[in-house]
């Protein structure tokens, strides 16, 4: 993940469009009460 992550910042900063799709991918999922994705039942 870390080499991914790494190529989609390089994307980002230099103005590229990544190859995947980033959404889904940010800071909102992590906001309380946001347990759709990975929680545990």
């Amino acid at each position: 993940m870390a080499a991914g992550t790494g190529r989609v910042m390089a994307d980002l900063m230099s103005g590229r469009q990544p190859d995947i799709s980033l959404q889904g991918l940010g800071v909102e999922r992590y906001q309380p009460g946001n347990f759709s994705v990975g929680s545990v039942a």
